[in-house]
C-alpha cells in the first residue's frame, strides 16, 4: 500500500515537471512583436521569433539561463527635441533664444529580420534603450543636414521656412536612407515646433561680444575662486576633525592630559598653568612666578627650593636644609 503510494507520487511529480517544462519552454510572439533569445552560455540566437510564431526552447528548463528580449515592431512613436546653437551662441554663452530648435514627432517601425543587428548596437542589452539610440542617430543626421540648409549666418532669415519645407518634403525619404540598413523604417515626420533665432537680435549680440566675454570671464573667475575657497576650507576642516579624533583617542587612554591640553591652547601672554595640585605641591601653595617662568621657557628652580617648612611656613621661597646632622 505504501509502496504503491510512493510510486504514484513519483510518477505524478515527474509528469507535472514534464508538463511544466513543455508549457514554459514554448515561446510565442504576439502579432506585432519579435523575440530575441539570449543564452547565457551560447550567446544571442541569430534566429528571431517573428510576429505570431512560436518556438520550443529546451534551455528554459534551467532557471536564469535564457533571457527573452521582446521588442514592439510598431508602429512606434519617437519624440525628438533637436537643438543646435548658432556659430557664436555657445562661445558667448547665449541662452536658448539663440539656438535653432526643432521638435519632431516621428512614426517608425522595425524590421523583424534585422532587430538582432539593431539590438547589438544599443549601449545596453535592453530594447528600452532603442529610442535613446535613435535620438543620437537622428541628431547626428540633422546636424549634417542643417550644414547644407544653413551654411552661414547670412541664411538665418530664411532658415525657418527652409526647415519646414525640408520636413514636409524630403525628410522621410532621407531618414529612411540613413536608418533603413539597420531595419528602421520611418513612416511620417510631423514638426510640432520649429524655431530659428531672430537675425537682427543675433547681430546686435555679436556687436556686444567683447563685453559679453568679459562678463563671462568675470563670472567664471568668481565661481572658480569660490570653489577654491570652499575646497581649502574643506581640507582644513578634514585635517581639524582628524586631529580631534586623534586627541579623543589619546584622552580616552590618558584622561589626565585634559588639563595639559587646555593650557597648551592658551596664548603665550597668559601667565597661567593648570597642574595636578596634590602631586605637584603636596597640598601646599604654589609659587605663581615659578610656574610662569617654566611655561615661558626659563629654567625652573628646583622643587625643593619651593618646598614649605615642616611647620607649614615658608622662607621667602628659599630652600632651608632641615636634614638632621
Amino acid at each position: 500500500m505504501i509502496s504503491r503510494f510512493f510510486r504514484s507520487f513519483f510518477w505524478s511529480v515527474l509528469l507535472g515537471s514534464i508538463i511544466a517544462w513543455l508549457f514554459f519552454g514554448y515561446v510565442r510572439a504576439s502579432s506585432r512583436e519579435a523575440v530575441l533569445i539570449e543564452d547565457r552560455y551560447r550567446g544571442l540566437d541569430n534566429s528571431v521569433i517573428r510576429p505570431g510564431e512560436a518556438r520550443f526552447v529546451p534551455q528554459r528548463i534551467a532557471p536564469g539561463r535564457v533571457i527573452l528580449h521582446r521588442v514592439d515592431l510598431g508602429p512606434r512613436i519617437l519624440q525628438l527635441k533637436y537643438k543646435r546653437g548658432l556659430s557664436q551662441s555657445e562661445t558667448l554663452g547665449l541662452d536658448d533664444a539663440f539656438y535653432i530648435q526643432a521638435d519632431l514627432r516621428i512614426e517608425y517601425s522595425l524590421d523583424a529580420d534585422r532587430v538582432d543587428e539593431l539590438f547589438l548596437k544599443l549601449d545596453e542589452p535592453d530594447f528600452s534603450r532603442l529610442d535613446a539610440y535613435l535620438r543620437v542617430r537622428l541628431g547626428y543626421f540633422l546636424d549634417r543636414k542643417l550644414a547644407e540648409l544653413f551654411p552661414n549666418d547670412n541664411q538665418l532669415p530664411q532658415l525657418g521656412d527652409r526647415l519646414y519645407g525640408y520636413v514636409a518634403a524630403a525628410a522621410v525619404a532621407e531618414m529612411n536612407r540613413e536608418l533603413g540598413p539597420e531595419g528602421v523604417t520611418v513612416r511620417t515626420v510631423l514638426p510640432t515646433r520649429i524655431y530659428a533665432p531672430d537675425a537682427d537680435r543675433y547681430r546686435a549680440m555679436l556687436t556686444q561680444a567683447p563685453q559679453i566675454l568679459e562678463q563671462k570671464l568675470q563670472r567664471i573667475s568668481i565661481v572658480d575662486e569660490a570653489r577654491a575657497r570652499s575646497r581649502a576650507e574643506e581640507i582644513q576642516d578634514t585635517a581639524y576633525f582628524e586631529r580631534l579624533e586623534r586627541i579623543g583617542q589619546i584622552l580616552r587612554k590618558y584622561p589626565n592630559l585634559q588639563g595639559y591640553l587646555a593650557v597648551d591652547r592658551l596664548s603665550d601672554n597668559v601667565e597661567l598653568m593648570v597642574v595636578p595640585y596634590d602631586v605637584w605641591t603636596g597640598g601646599a601653595g604654589v609659587d605663581p612666578g615659578a610656574l610662569a617662568g617654566e611655561r615661558a621657557g626659563r629654567p625652573a628652580r628646583d622643587r625643593a627650593e619651593r618646598a614649605p617648612r615642616r611647620d607649614g611656613t615658608t622662607n621667602n621661597g628659599r630652600f632651608q636644609d632641615l636634614t638632621p646632622p
